[in-house]
């Protein structure tokens, strides 16, 4: 059984279509687990009507604690072998569930990966293709960001077994999927991706990636603490930790250049300090996308021209 973990909050609007998609999947031994984050809108109204329907809609309620919180209570409820996680505003192609289960049992993997999309698709495109790829190369094309695997943690199918202690969702930071991913594939024997799209993600202009707040600065933190991870357990990731790291300061950079306030110039510096100190590894590194590389040489220019260009383009 797969269970699938839909954490909610304040989600009438798009609720009723993302229950649908799951409740509609033509795999159907699941159970679902809608944690309704103490919703103040009509959020557990329309889950009790799908529940009365379909007795595989479990409702948890708690309180307003975040997402983090709300997916590891749905992990300690999970009954099933497998988990999967929806948001509350995406949806499943009909046929996601199937495509991912079936790649599990053909190659034992623990982690099945598919991909997402954000233009609204019914179906899928049923290929029954699948890469075998081992933790540590999960790991280094996440880091590397090269588009085969995206640090979200819907779209994805879990042996429970990859859920332990360590490997829960950290409460109240945010990026805590770019924070979890790595130790999820640590637990994982075998890893299957797929060039099937099995999840929609639905855009959203107010969330916070896509506004600013400094909560965006967890980025930081995160990277940081991936970097120390993989200089710890597998040095041989390091140069691919750094870089994601010079990533994240670079973007968090761009995006204060936007904003003159100087309760932020203490983070400024140290996001271009860092810069600093890690382009050249970077740059030299054949494995680092073009886009840092580009971000790399106009460092060199010097701060100024940082600033200049950040302001034109993000």
């Amino acid at each position: 059984m797969i269970s699938v973990i839909v954490p909610a909050y304040n989600a009438e609007k798009y609720l009723a279509e993302c229950l649908t998609s799951i409740l509609g999947q033509s795999y159907r031994d699941i159970e679902v687990l809608l944690i309704n984050d103490g919703s103040t809108d009509s959020t557990l109204a329309i889950a009790t009507d799908f529940a009365h329907r379909d007795a595989r809609l479990k409702i948890f309620t708690t309180g307003n604690r975040g997402v983090s919180c709300a997916r590891n209570y749905g992990i300690s409820q999970a009954c099933g072998d497998w988990i999967t996680f929806v948001d509350s505003d995406d949806k499943l192609l009909p046929d996601a569930l199937m495509s991912l289960v079936a790649i599990a049992g053909k190659t034992s993997a623990d982690i099945v990966i598919g991909k997402h999309t954000d233009a609204d698709k019914d179906s899928l495109n049923k290929s029954g293709r699948y890469m075998m790829i081992s933790p540590l190369e999960a790991m280094a094309q996440t880091l590397y960001q090269t588009g085969m695997i995206v640090p979200a943690v819907w779209g994805i199918l879990y042996n429970k077994s990859v859920f332990t202690e360590d490997t829960l969702f950290v409460p109240e930071i945010r990026y805590e999927d770019l924070d979890i991913f790595y130790r999820l594939f640590e637990n994982a024997g075998k890893i299957a991706v797929i060039p099937d799209i099995v999840y929609f993600y639905r855009p959203n202009p107010e969330s916070f990636i896509n506004t600013f707040s400094p909560s965006r600065f967890d980025a930081l933190a995160v990277t940081e603490r991936i970097e120390q991870y993989m200089e710890s357990r597998h040095p041989e990731l390091l140069p691919a930790a750094r870089d994601r790291r010079l990533s994240a300061n670079f973007n968090i950079l761009a995006l204060l250049e936007q904003h003159d306030d100087v309760r932020y110039e203490d983070i400024k510096t140290r996001c271009w300090n860092l810069i600093c100190r890690y382009r050249l590894r970077s740059l030299f590194n054949p494995k680092v996308r073009l886009k840092n590389k580009l971000g790399v040489l106009v460092s060199f220019l010097g701060r100024g021209a940082y600033r200049f260009l950040s302001k034109k383009t993000y």
